[in-house]
């Protein structure tokens, strides 16, 4: 009986010396050539590198044009190198009087990059621009029937990804912020009085919600920010990342709040602004506010500011009131493999209030470049890290999980076991 006590002893040693070779085999099998390179940080084996790319959004005020000596491309360029920007969203690429020659080529080919600029092909006066250090797939553009309100989309190759950005540059006119400071923006219909359809100051500031609700609607920039969802969604649809940007000509839905209702001459107005309200609506992002959430505390003002060679009032078009907003964006739409890791503007520290320039303490990220400023708009930047893609193979499940590696080692236990009870039956 001893004897048959032992080797029945020794046989279930096997069965447990088994279980651990299986395992350890499967669940830590041997490397192979291509998991044995050193990895990026955060990347696993089997997972491709994570990718940070850093976004730019600048309105280059008349195609850079506003320089003593010519157009200051080689600023733009500049400004772009010492931000670190992988991807630059323009407006304003071209003259106001038509050039043929816009900005956005030159300054991509000093910096060896690709450029998308629509003024090239159609439309008039081709404001919107994309320029990335990122290959170029594909490009599109789209303006409304009024052609005042255009998106340049370009598909950017990132690694194994594909990225679609979209430059919009959106209506100025029926400028709805205007009223509630007492000024008129141009409004577009024909049941407003004559003084609303000009540049202009009013009798007093306009308050009523409903009436600048109807005023901005008259821009066709709400219903461009939803031409954009609907070609954005394909894209989604395709697992391509959306990142979009540019200069709105309109205030942000979380901007106007109860706690601003008393600055920046709003004459107590709390409105959330619809273009931005409809983006959000949609579940895109926007990056400015995401990190830095107390329009109070950080306003974000974009426009007016001091550009470096032209007096303060220049970038003012109503001198004796308060305009400063935030008006130039950078969304994106969330995904589980991109992260949004922070965002700031860019340009001098000096808004324009009254004509005259100002620096107030705020809590603002504001990057001011070494060289001069050329537009009489803050740009804004935002950064993200792309998470590399699992590669096939690369579930993140231990072999030992997996179906397959369960159902083999449930084999082997019952061939084992099948032999320790086919050896006590054959002992009794």
């Amino acid at each position: 009986m001893t004897t048959t006590v032992s080797r029945a002893r020794a046989l279930l040693a096997t069965l447990f010396s088994a279980i651990l070779v299986i395992v350890g085999a499967h669940a830590a099998p041997a490397a192979h050539a291509e998991d044995t390179a050193v990895k990026p940080a955060g990347q696993s084996a089997g997972q491709s590198a994570d990718t940070d790319i850093t976004v730019l959004s600048m309105n280059l005020w008349y195609g850079a044009q506003v320089a003593p000596d010519g157009p200051a491309y080689d600023a733009v360029a500049k400004t772009i190198e010492e931000v670190g920007a992988d991807i630059v969203f323009f407006q304003e690429t071209v003259t106001h009087d038509g050039e043929p020659i816009g900005a956005a080529k030159p300054v991509a080919e000093a910096l060896g990059w690709n450029a998308f600029s629509p003024r090239d092909t159609e439309f008039y006066p081709g404001s919107a621009s994309v320029i990335s250090r990122f290959d170029i797939i594909d490009t599109q553009h789209f303006i409304d029937s009024g052609e005042n309100n255009r998106w340049a989309k370009a598909r950017l190759k990132v690694g194994d990804d594909t990225i679609a950005v979209y430059s919009g540059h959106l209506e100025y006119k029926s400028y709805s912020v205007y009223w509630p400071r007492g000024f008129a923006g141009m409004a577009q219909g024909d049941q407003w009085p004559e003084n609303y359809k000009q540049w202009g100051t009013l009798e007093g500031p306009v308050t009523d919600t409903e009436t600048l609700r109807a005023i901005n609607l008259e821009s066709g920039r709400p219903a461009a920010a939803q031409q954009l969802i609907d070609d954005a969604k394909k894209e989604s649809e395709q697992g391509n990342f959306v990142i979009f940007g540019g200069d709105f000509n309109e205030a942000s839905a979380l901007d106007w709040t109860e706690e601003t209702k008393d600055t920046f001459q709003r004459s107590g107005v709390v409105y959330q602004w619809d273009t931005t309200r409809t983006l959000l609506d949609a579940g895109y992002v926007d990056t400015y506010r995401t990190t830095h959430p107390d329009p109070a505390q950080a306003p974000g003002i974009t426009w007016p500011v001091k550009q470096s060679y032209a007096p303060a009032d220049q970038s003012a078009w109503m001198k004796g009131g308060d305009e400063r907003d935030r008006i130039d964006y950078i969304f994106f739409q969330p995904n589980e493999r991109i992260t949004l890791n922070s965002a700031s503007l860019v340009g001098p520290k000096e808004t324009v209030k009254q004509g005259e320039a100002v620096e107030e303490a705020t809590a603002d990220t504001v990057f001011t470049p070494s060289v001069p400023w050329i537009s009489d708009h803050r740009g804004t930047m935002a950064t993200f890290t792309i998470k590399g893609a699992d590669t096939p193979g690369s579930s993140g499940s231990s072999w030992f999980t997996t179906t397959h590696g369960v159902n083999a080692v449930i084999a082997a236990l019952a061939a084992v076991l099948n032999r320790v009870l086919a050896f006590l039956q054959s002992s009794r």
